[in-house]
């Protein structure tokens, strides 16, 4: 099945007259013409000195490219990784090959080897080597464009302590060594290691994940809030209770990857009195804990004894390594 029949008309001339198209098409042709170049010639390119009249317009934006090269030697940062996830397995895109169903969805390497009949009829599988040849066609755009630049990647057993940081070409023999063991998504039979957790409760359980724990709290009402905390390299089950009948305040932590943890709650509290936010506002400070997996931490405290009766408490929740 080749890539251009298992995607619809519709889709495929979006996907051709993108601007990420068009920008990937020409990394494909500096990738080529650099490959058909001398070796000396292909190092003077690199390092910004070429004088060659026939590559000069081909080339003009690599004459700086040795700036370039320093920039995307970096790790990619979690803003673009986040948007490279495989819908199937929800991990990074980072084994290749990669390609894409005809919702347009993305497809990693590690699923496309695991071949079943239970497999989506939306999912495109390739069955020979043939088809690697348009293989680059299914990449996404932004990961070809640092992939060629061979920048490096976080492992996606960051949450469960491992700092590596890999080339493309680096990670598949890497996870083979790298294993850690899953955890079941609390709200359904999802069962993934960190990374895989985050990004399955980006797409499924958006409304119980959070980078940035902020809620707000009724006075009139009691409110109880569950949710996956994600920061600093950490992974956390937080649960938030408030009772009306005492003003008490309960927030449980706890550990959820293999990776031990260490650290404090910091949580910030402002209010609002008859419809207006008062100037007033507390931070409570855990003591510092050790947490390991499935070990629970809890922190209580009167809200009573802070602000008395107010109508609204915005919290802010923040985990310190």
């Amino acid at each position: 099945m080749k890539w251009f029949e298992a995607v619809s008309c519709t889709s495929l001339s979006k996907h051709i007259s993108s601007p990420s198209f068009i920008f990937a098409c020409l990394i494909r042709l500096v990738t080529k013409q650099t490959a058909r170049l001398q070796p000396n010639t292909r190092r003077r390119l690199i390092n910004g000195r070429t004088r060659h009249r026939e590559i000069r317009t081909s080339f003009y934006w690599a004459y700086t490219n040795k700036k370039i090269m320093d920039i995307t030697l970096k790790t990619i940062p979690d803003s673009i990784l986040d948007n490279l996830i495989c819908r199937n397995c929800c991990s990074y895109l980072t084994i290749l090959p990669i390609t894409v169903s005809p919702e347009g969805h993305y497809l990693c390497g590690r699923c496309l080897t695991k071949k079943s009949t239970t497999t989506p009829d939306s999912m495109v599988i390739l069955t020979s080597t043939s088809e690697l040849d348009t293989i680059d066609c299914t990449i996404p755009m932004i990961l070809l464009a640092y992939g060629t630049f061979q920048s490096i990647f976080p492992c996606i057993n960051k949450y469960e302590g491992c700092s590596q940081h890999l080339t493309l070409d680096e990670i598949p023999s890497h996870e083979k060594k790298c294993v850690f063991r899953k955890t079941k998504c609390h709200r359904c039979e999802f069962y993934g290691v960190g990374t895989q957790l985050v990004n399955h409760f980006q797409y499924v359980h958006n409304q119980f994940y959070r980078n940035k724990a902020c809620f707000t709290l009724k006075d009139k009402n009691q409110f109880e809030n569950r949710f996956l905390y994600a920061g600093y390299n950490v992974l956390l089950l937080v649960s938030c209770l408030f009772s009306t009948d005492d003003g008490q305040m309960t927030v449980q932590v706890r550990g959820v990857t293999e990776e031990r943890i260490s650290g404090v709650l910091r949580i910030n509290f402002g209010v609002k009195r008859d419809g207006r936010r008062d100037s007033r506002s507390v931070e409570v400070v855990s003591r510092r804990f050790l947490l390991n997996r499935e070990d629970c931490y809890d922190i209580s405290f009167q809200i009573g004894d802070c602000f008395g009766h107010v109508d609204w408490i915005n919290c802010s929740f923040m985990f310190l390594s």
